[in-house]
């Protein structure tokens, strides 16, 4: 994949989404500091450069995504010690992004998309990871490899491509364990269905030695020894990991009509009758007042001085249920549209993997409804990237 950087069309990168992401960035690199997850973040990689080893300040685990930006962040200690660390740290973090904008509107372009609404899609998805805190965390650097890899997904893969979707493999598991994982099942299994065992083979070999090579450094570097990682993986177990299916009941509903959605878009071929279908109005009825019921039930518990803790139940309810159609639509969009080269079986991929990341993520995270919007939040601007800027419901495979 060529580096953008060296591109001699200055107009590439200039335009007014890319304005409107270049001044958003340089407001949050220079404010809004979280005094609570931010610090904690930072407190973390200090004690890395001071000690030159991981689990001192606490025993987070997801704190060894801080291993791949260590050279980094040891070299400007050595530098500056701890003068300016959040600001450094916001650079590189921003210039990831940036790079994952420049990256997805020329496979937006590649694939048939107008430079207007490339120019526009782009710029939207590369805000989309870093919604919430601005800084390196385990969440904004799985959701940047998540967001690479449904980008992957838009082309045919070739041997070449195997180092990219390894790297994004490995990396991402680092900061995610879970959508690590889903990452390389998916890759798995799209290999074997798709193409040759050889592709697949070489995915597994260059995922392995990558693997290795990063167990290696850890401990022959002594950033790490096993006693530390096993008391690490104890104490990241009991933060709620696992349990959001169980507590965050508000999210079932929600959940239940993405999933009829999606699966309709998945199937079916023509869509002239799909908003119209029995089935589909069943589905959200029923979600709808399932998410009543919900809602009542959490108001009823409480007296009125009390009601107003319950407040963000209510917006939480509110923000998934529009977002979620949205994804839909986003996904109707990719699904009917003529005008772009991507391939049947590629948009089917694409909406797959939203699926699977939205279904995994939600239940298996210790804030379900936080990954899920992150989720749908990364999948509009993909999908409609790929869409161009118009469809029409002429079928086309």
């Amino acid at each position: 994949m060529r580096f953008l950087i060296f591109s001699k069309d200055i107009k590439y990168f200039l335009n007014p989404a890319y304005f409107i992401v270049y001044i958003s960035y340089l407001i949050r690199i220079f404010t809004l500091i979280d005094f609570t997850d931010e610090m904690q973040y930072y407190l973390q990689i200090n004690e890395l450069n001071n000690h030159n080893s991981f689990f001192h300040s606490d025993f987070f685990i997801q704190q060894l995504i801080y291993f791949v930006f260590y050279p980094f962040n040891k070299l400007y200690f050595l530098l500056n010690e701890t003068s300016g660390l959040i600001l450094f740290n916001r650079i590189i973090l921003t210039i990831l992004l940036l790079f994952l904008m420049f990256i997805a509107k020329k496979i937006f372009l590649d694939n048939g998309s107008s430079h207007s609404w490339a120019n526009w899609t782009s710029a939207l998805l590369c805000m989309m990871p870093s919604i919430g805190i601005y800084a390196i965390s385990y969440n904004t650097i799985s959701f940047i490899g998540l967001s690479f890899f449904l980008l992957m997904l838009s082309k045919d893969w070739h041997k070449g491509d195997m180092i990219y979707i390894s790297l994004i493999s490995i990396f991402t598991s680092i900061a995610n364990p879970v959508i690590g994982i889903l990452i390389f099942l998916i890759s798995s299994f799209r290999l074997l269905i798709y193409k040759s065992k050889t592709l697949f083979f070489n995915y597994l070999l260059i995922s392995s030695f990558l693997i290795f090579l990063i167990i290696f450094l850890l401990f022959q570097s002594q950033l790490i020894n096993y006693s530390e990682l096993i008391k690490s993986l104890g104490f990241s177990r009991g933060f709620g990991a696992g349990s959001a299916w169980k507590t965050q009941y508000y999210l079932w509903p929600i959940i239940l009509v993405y999933i009829f959605g999606s699966f309709k878009i998945l199937i079916k071929r023509t869509f002239s009758n799909f908003l119209s279908s029995i089935s589909f109005k069943f589905i959200i009825f029923l979600s709808i007042i399932c998410s009543f019921i919900i809602i009542i039930s959490e108001i009823l518990q409480f007296s009125l001085p009390i009601l107003k803790e319950n407040d963000f139940l209510l917006i939480r309810v509110s923000i998934l249920y529009p977002l979620s159609l949205i994804v839909l639509f986003s996904q109707l969009s990719l699904k009917l549209t003529n005008k772009v080269k991507i391939s049947f079986k590629n948009k089917q991929w694409i909406i797959i993997a939203i699926l699977i990341f939205a279904l995994g993520l939600s239940f298996t995270s210790g804030d379900g409804f936080a990954m899920l919007i992150h989720i749908f939040c990364i999948s509009i601007p993909i999908c409609l990237g790929f869409s161009g800027n118009e469809f029409s419901l002429k079928e086309n495979y």
